[in-house]
């Protein structure tokens, strides 16, 4: 299995919010998201701090660096699902926008097959279904374990 992209983590994010976390942040909006995802960049720019001032080295506080640096993915994916933005979409034609303006040849690109965006499904307990091509998780794990048929 390769590293989760961000259609992976966006999947990810889908379901757990779909299946949890709606219960903690029932009615949230756009606001509530954006506070949030500023509230884990604080948390980040908090261990940069005490680096900076001598209380910890960088080797020390790289593991609570990089658990802040994943909440603020995460918060940020969530943020921008809510806002309907695809954020790997976003960032390929903003990072092109840049290479553009600086005369960069170097480009991203984004597939053309689309992943599975996974929701919780009333079939079995557990079991995801994908809303794109309907196939649930463990059909894909047989035929299409990563992108639509």
């Amino acid at each position: 299995m390769s590293d989760p992209s961000l259609d992976d983590i966006r999947q990810a994010n889908k379901i757990r919010r779909d299946s949890c976390l709606r219960l903690h942040c029932v009615d949230w909006t756009l606001n509530d998201w954006a506070t949030a995802l500023a509230g884990e960049v604080g948390e980040a720019c908090n261990v940069m701090k005490k680096i900076r001032r001598g209380d910890v080295t960088l080797d020390e506080a790289r593991p609570a660096l990089a658990s802040e640096f994943a909440d603020v993915l995460g918060c940020l994916d969530i943020l921008a699902a809510e806002a309907g933005i695809d954020l790997a979409d976003a960032y390929v034609a903003k990072f092109n926008a840049v290479s553009d303006r600086y005369g960069s040849a170097v480009k991203l690109r984004r597939e053309t097959r689309r992943r599975h965006e996974w929701a919780p499904s009333r079939v079995g307990h557990g079991e995801a279904q994908c809303i794109r091509c309907l196939i649930t998780n463990r059909e894909a794990m047989a035929i299409a374990p990563e992108f639509c048929p």
